[in-house]
């Protein structure tokens, strides 16, 4: 069972770091810009922190529902196993996962009028509520490819991080230990003040359940760079929204265009793509929907070289332009 001995500080020990060797091996490009949610965000804020030399490499990092600090965490399905933390941190072993038979819950059980609203429910749970941005279609899609593997190591760094309200490496069961591994009695903390990236944005939701408000509070906080907070205009978006909801686009794709724009991102996609302005306009039609498809494409096939005018359009009440605008003017001496 060594395998299975991974906590949250390998996801960024090795894995993180050989994603980002392997895109710098495969596109000799000197930067890279990195969107995570969730999980996603916490690995790179883990990287950032203990090796401040990929602040140089990373840019952007647009962090979505920021998964760092986590004690205001209000989902029920993340502090109930609390109490198991000590059976969870000695016993390194794979999460229970359900194989083949998710696919079979996902289409036959969620997929079903009857049942499908309980699937729904579990997912809100998890993540918040949020009924008007719910997309049935993709409840039987998500319950099929969930919960997956996982190491009960993982499980029990996150439970730590939630009861102790930091921001730490892994614990061991004994001060033994951990003396061993990090030369004191206590595991220490990642040094979030410490990152020196001038890249960061952050955008959260209001009814997040995973990724409270509080705590994100915390880590702008925490951050001693300038860095652009974006807090969703829509008061019920939650950590699920960020994937799942219907106007995914409009509130999440939309202002992130906006920053790509500003660092010419847009155009660098489409020579790195080789696509036409007609391919372009078929994506930007299927992430969008017909009302921001014309700017959406206008980004992709203009890029840093076109007016920022347009951007006017992005997101409810411009949010995109505004996230643009703030953006430039944060990092404008850099």
């Amino acid at each position: 069972m060594k395998y299975w001995t991974f906590s949250m500080d390998e996801f960024t020990k090795y894995d993180i770091t050989s994603a980002i060797e392997h895109v710098i091996r495969v596109t000799n490009s000197e930067t890279i810009g990195y969107i995570g949610y969730s999980l996603g965000t916490t690995m790179m804020y883990q990287l950032l922190s203990s090796k401040p030399n990929y602040s140089n490499i990373i840019k952007p990092f647009i962090s979505l529902g920021p998964f760092v600090y986590i004690s205001h965490i209000l989902s029920p399905l993340l502090r109930i196993p609390m109490s198991l933390e000590p059976i969870l941190s000695s016993n390194p072993k794979p999460l229970a996962r359900l194989g083949s038979l998710s696919p079979l819950i996902g289409r036959y059980f969620c997929g079903f009028a009857m049942f499908k609203e309980i699937c729904v429910i579990f997912g809100f749970l998890f993540g918040g509520f949020d009924y008007p941005q719910l997309n049935r279609t993709q409840t039987p899609r998500l319950f099929a490819h969930f919960p997956d593997s996982s190491s009960t190591i993982a499980v029990s760094h996150v439970i730590q991080r939630i009861m102790n309200e930091n921001f730490s490496y892994f614990s061991y069961n004994s001060s033994e230990m951990n003396q061993r591994v990090y030369g004191q009695q206590t595991a220490p903390n990642y040094n979030i003040s410490s990152i020196d990236s001038k890249y960061i944005v952050i955008m959260n939701g209001l009814n997040d359940w995973i990724a409270d408000p509080t705590d994100v509070d915390i880590l702008v906080d925490q951050l001693t760079v300038p860095i652009v907070r974006h807090v969703i205009p829509y008061e019920h978006w939650t950590h699920g929204d960020f994937v799942f909801a219907r106007e995914v686009g409009k509130y999440i794709n939309a202002p992130i265009l906006g920053v790509l724009h500003s660092l010419g991102f847009g155009r660098m996609l489409r020579v790195w793509l080789n696509l036409s302005t007609d391919s372009f306009a078929s994506l930007c039609d299927g992430l969008f929907g017909r009302k921001f498809s014309a700017d959406c494409t206008a980004f992709l096939t203009g890029g840093f070289g076109r007016s920022e005018t347009f951007l006017n359009t992005f997101g409810p009440s411009g949010s995109g332009r505004s996230l643009l605008t703030r953006y430039l003017c944060q990092n404008k001496s850099n």
